[in-house]
């Protein structure tokens, strides 16, 4: 095997040509599938055509035409302490039962990691303190890369010469976060960058432009393909964490010529996070100019206090509309976001919904969740008493009996809506023991996959009759 880069077939994208290779599509993070949407109908329903416990499930993404992947990630007894695993499956699109399994690989310390299809074919997994090459056919390891942060990695982002490039993390905001770039055929290091302060959020990138929100600045970074280096943007930083009982911020979008993010990014998710923020302040919507850093604007989600989110906004340059969410308060509001304007109200929902979106461009569908809620659980009391309970959750994951009786008790929709007037087009409800807090990808067939810690689902468009 070698490490010359010109062996990265496809490299002036960095990711294999998919319509979903990689977490939210891509790395802009757009949510936006190229493929025709659901384009649901009067006489039409939402309804589930296959659904499956996984415990441990992440994300799901495209490669060939009928090729979809799972990622999991299987912790210990013990979420925060004991080593976890990593398993990669492929899955029959239709019944989303496994056709190749990698087998347990080695993560390391627990943290949701990410799976891309790259520019040469095959499947990158990054997920703990561990990098992994894996055949897409076969998902047999073709390469294995244990990181010198002995903390998790949150996923990669691919830059246009096939270069992997990804951070550890902290989430207790001690530890400051290192930019590492990676051969994507030997998982080993071109060039590493120190970034000075944690970075919770997963990395954006445009281009050779790797943008990270860090605990309290916004930073851009440029790969130097030709010199091998990363390097600072020392004229582009954004100090967004200035009000008082306000986290940091989570994944960025790139769109529109801004980087969008919300914050309040510190929570104590345990199955859902309604109830689960950890600091005082209302979750702001952040939108920030990537040729002007000064041109700052923000937006409350719905300005009630101790709200929470753990996910990235949503953003439609074409409509000028940009979705955010308070996922602590259960709220998900839409702004007019357009050109040389502030943000504006244009709709707001009440809907418990955290995990990652879908919009299709050519139907102005949005897709979104709404975890079915049964007091304590939903309240700030009930978020505690689950954080301080946690290890009964890798209890009841393991336990598929368990997961699938108290999935149905409880539960969550998959929504449908229209993007422009928050209208409800269709709902469809999964049962799923966790809140979605994950990746989901389209389909094929007008429908869409659902993902959550516990389960995955086909969702689709069905006659009523």
């Amino acid at each position: 095997m070698t490490s010359r880069r010109d062996t990265v077939k496809g490299a002036g994208s960095g990711y294999y040509g998919s319509p979903w290779p990689a977490e939210d599509g891509g790395p802009t993070r757009g949510q936006a599938p190229s493929a025709a949407g659901p384009r649901i109908a009067p006489g039409e329903q939402l309804r589930v055509r296959a659904c499956r416990e996984a415990r441990g499930a992440q994300m799901l993404i495209q490669r060939a035409p009928g090729q979809l992947y799972l990622l999991r990630g299987l912790f210990g007894a013990r979420i925060s302490s004991s080593p976890s695993r990593t398993v990669v499956e492929r899955l029959d699109p239709r019944t989303l039962e496994p056709l190749a399994s990698s087998g347990h690989l080695p993560a390391g310390p627990f943290w949701m990691g990410g799976i891309g299809a790259v520019a040469d074919g095959a499947v990158v997994v990054v997920a703990g303190r561990h990098a992994h090459r894996l055949d897409p056919e076969t998902l047999d390891v073709l390469a294995r890369r244990e990181l010198p942060a002995p903390r998790p990695h949150n996923s990669f982002v691919a830059m246009p010469d096939g270069t992997l490039v990804l951070k550890d993390f902290d989430v207790t905001e001690g530890a400051p976060a290192t930019l590492r770039a990676l051969d994507p055929l030997t998982l080993k290091d071109r060039d590493t960058l120190p970034l000075g302060e944690p970075v919770i959020a997963r990395l954006a990138a445009r281009g050779d432009e790797v943008y990270a929100v860090g605990s309290h600045r916004v930073h851009r970074v440029r790969w130097d393909s030709a010199a091998g280096r990363l390097v600072r943007d020392d004229d582009w930083s954004v100090a967004y964490r200035d009000a008082p009982g306000q986290g940091h911020g989570w994944d960025p979008v790139l769109a529109g010529e801004r980087i969008w993010f919300l914050d309040q990014g510190r929570h104590r998710y345990r199955g859902t996070m309604r109830g689960a923020a950890r600091d005082r302040g209302p979750v702001r919507l952040h939108a920030v100019s990537l040729s002007d850093p000064g041109d700052h604007r923000r937006a409350e989600i719905c300005g009630l206090p101790w709200g929470a989110a753990t996910n990235p906004p949503l953003v439609d340059p074409e409509r000028g509309v940009a979705v955010g969410y308070d996922s602590a308060n259960g709220v998900l509001t839409a702004f007019h976001a357009r050109p040389g304007e502030p943000l504006t109200h244009l709709w707001s929902q009440r809907m418990n919904t955290a995990g990652h979106l879908l919009r299709w461009a050519d139907t102005g569908e949005l897709m979104a969740y709404d975890q079915r809620q049964r007091p304590p659980r939903g309240t700030r009391a009930g978020a505690r008493v689950l954080a301080a309970t946690g290890d009964a959750i890798a209890f009841a994951l393991r336990a598929p009996a368990l997961s699938g009786a108290l999935g149905r008790l409880t539960g969550e929709d998959a929504v449908l809506l229209d993007l422009t007037t928050g209208a409800e087009r269709g709902r469809a409800r999964v049962p799923s023991l966790m809140q979605s807090v994950c990746f989901p990808s389209p389909g094929w067939d007008r429908d869409f996959y659902y993902c959550s810690m516990s389960t995955v689902a086909r969702v689709g468009v069905s006659s009523s009759g």
